[in-house]
């Protein structure tokens, strides 16, 4: 895998309201990244992004641009990175692991830095095509409090030579 483009769902059940957010993932090897979060309901968008000249923040609305000095993502578990949920299944040697119909079920540890609030997660992947189907981040009694739904998986995908750049995006 060279790269991959993915559409999904991402809802955080803290709060009184669930709040819901629409994520665009672009991925292209060794470490470029973009994510582009929405939440429609209060006309939110940001965009989190990873490219030579470091990690970014951009807030399209206020034409803003914030620069991070970070290891993102590779300092914790991220529920819409391909490669993260593969990280933390193979780091977790008691991950559980269920075939059923048509996707393959992985139970493992999340990597968060306060983990003990939510300290599993239930990866599921598409048997066909081994892409995520869905993520769901649990709390200690087994209650969903982050759920991610892929829509649109599409590896090896091949982006504009800009694709990455802050300027551009």
């Amino acid at each position: 895998m060279t790269s991959y483009k993915a559409k999904a769902k991402m809802t955080i059940e803290t709060g009184n309201d669930p709040q819901e957010y629409q994520v665009e993932i672009w991925y292209k090897k060794p470490e470029l990244y973009r994510v582009y979060l929405e939440n429609p309901k209060k006309d939110q968008s940001q965009v989190i992004l990873r490219n030579g000249n470091g990690v970014f923040v951009l807030t399209p609305s206020l034409n803003k641009s914030f620069r991070f000095h970070s290891d993102w993502p590779n300092n914790s578990s991220q529920v819409y990175l391909f490669e993260s949920l593969v990280k933390d299944i193979k780091n977790d040697s008691a991950a559980q692991f269920k075939a059923k119909e048509s996707k393959y079920v992985f139970e493992t540890k999340t990597n968060y830095q306060h983990n003990q609030m939510l300290p599993t997660q239930e990866i599921t992947f598409h048997k066909k095509t081994m892409a995520p189907a869905s993520v769901k981040v649990l709390d200690s009694d087994k209650k969903p409090m982050v759920k991610v739904e892929f829509s649109h998986f599409e590896f090896n995908k091949s982006f504009d030579k800009d694709a990455f750049d802050e300027k551009k995006t």
